[in-house]
């Protein structure tokens, strides 16, 4: 452990000196951004107030809240300093913990840092805060997984990456409170341990994927929609290694170890709602609010909807256009969507002309698919629940693998190091020129 660290800094050393400065700077920009918007941003962002309901339901009754749980009237409170003295009936959906039908993961990491401060005032900024140490986990996460696959190379991979974390969208997610701060960093966990065993052919490791695709399914429940990446990993080593009857036992462990951990989440659904899944149940309660007039969501409604996730979505979805007040701003809108239009639809072409060139094609499907499966999941979820989830946020999961998978694909296109570090440079300025003004503006508009 130590000689790969001791290795991984040697290798940055040797980097050119514009990555190196490149990586340094994002590094500082986004952990200052995601500290900004933690504690400057005024509560509640979107769903804020249930997770964060979710959080102290745990942390000061030690248990996991129900649907029908009434929400605590200190989180009504929080946005104008009073404590709310009206009916919560009266709030409908909004005096109920709407979001305790999602999985604990994220809810109990979250709960030990609810006790560092009993000031409401600041507990919801302490909360936002553990959003950001995920981010930092996430861009450590990048930086392992690039380097077990391009070697050496590692730091241009991370400096392309980190423009993608520096998007409105997903630092929105990560310094603000809910699972989706969690989400990008046990889909890469577990996608790190899938490129693992692909490369070791090591049953140990597959084992160790299964699990983290347990974490991945307890932090929520799309995630799920990972689990074709596990079993197709599993079955190929299984059938190369050509041991069939011998080793049929290793492979069943390793699916066996993700149904053995999310069981207990399963049961406990089953006590309280009578079904594996309270998404049904969520889906009624939220149904006016959501989806009001009931409407079927045909397939090719469906499928019209996709075009969002590589054109807008995490570069600058809908609601932070709101928030920022990034629309009297033309020339930072369109430096956001140019990065989503580099990193989704132009890498996608990229990669499908140069494919066959490349010697890393497991490694650029393994990192490719999560996003993609998402997406899928999402529009098969849509259609036969007619609940419009079909939304970038929701994928937010699958983006920085897709990063990653993105930055081989422009490696094929741009093999000299000094262009391709050119390139992430105007990428990375042009990014961060827009969240800065993104940040100067949060004065003028409010969650």
């Amino acid at each position: 452990m130590k000689s790969s660290v001791q290795s991984a800094v040697q290798e940055f050393k040797t980097t050119s000196l514009l990555i190196r400065i490149l990586i340094i700077f994002q590094l500082f920009f986004i952990v200052t951004a995601g500290l900004y918007i933690a504690r400057a941003y005024t509560p509640w962002s979107l769903d804020e107030g249930a997770h964060y309901d979710y959080i102290g339901k745990i942390a000061e009754n030690g248990r996991i809240p129900v649907l029908k749980d009434p929400i605590n009237r200190e989180v009504i409170g929080i946005p104008t300093g009073e404590f709310y003295k009206g009916k919560l009936k009266d709030l409908g959906m909004a005096g109920t913990s709407y979001e305790a039908f999602q999985p604990p993961l994220y809810y109990a990491l979250a709960a030990p840092f609810w006790h560092i401060t009993s000031d409401t005032s600041q507990r919801y900024k302490v909360l936002r805060a553990v959003g950001v140490i995920f981010m930092l986990l996430t861009i450590i996460m990048i930086a392992i997984l690039s380097r077990l696959i391009v070697r050496k190379k590692w730091p241009y991979a991370l400096a392309f990456c980190l423009p993608v974390l520096m998007a409105p969208g997903m630092l929105l997610r990560f310094s603000t409170i809910g699972n989706a701060s969690l989400e990008p960093l046990v889909t890469i966990v577990f996608i790190t341990f899938c490129v693992k065993s692909w490369q070791t052919k090591s049953y140990k490791w597959l084992i160790l994927s299964g699990a983290s695709l347990a974490l991945c399914f307890l932090t929520r429940s799309n995630l799920v929609f990972l689990s074709p990446i596990l079993i197709v990993i599993s079955i190929s080593i299984w059938w190369q290694r050509g041991k069939l009857r011998k080793e049929l036992f290793f492979l069943i462990s390793s699916w066996a170890t993700f149904i053995i951990l999310i069981t207990p989440w399963l049961v406990l659904n089953q006590i309280n709602y009578g079904t594996w899944t309270a998404q049904t149940q969520a889906r009624n309660i939220q149904a006016d609010w959501l989806n009001y007039r009931l409407v079927n969501l045909h397939f090719l409604d469906t499928i019209s909807e996709i075009p969002q996730f590589f054109t807008s979505g995490f570069s600058l979805p809908q609601e932070a256009s709101g928030i920022f007040g990034l629309t009297n701003y033309p020339l930072v809108l369109f430096s956001l969507q140019v990065l989503q239009f580099l990193i989704a639809p132009v890498a996608v072409v990229i990669g499908i002309t140069l494919y066959k060139r490349s010697r890393m094609r497991p490694e650029l499907i393994i990192c490719a698919a999560p996003f993609f499966l998402l997406i899928i999941g999402l529009c098969i979820a849509q259609t036969i629940s007619d609940w419009p989830i079909l939304l970038t946020r929701y994928a937010y999961g699958g983006i920085p693998t897709w990063a990653i998978a993105a930055y081989l694909v422009y490696r094929w296109a741009i093999p000299d190091d000094q262009a391709f570090s050119r390139f992430v440079a105007i990428t990375s300025l042009a990014t961060s020129t827009a969240v800065l003004t993104m940040l100067l503006n949060f004065n003028f508009s409010r969650f």
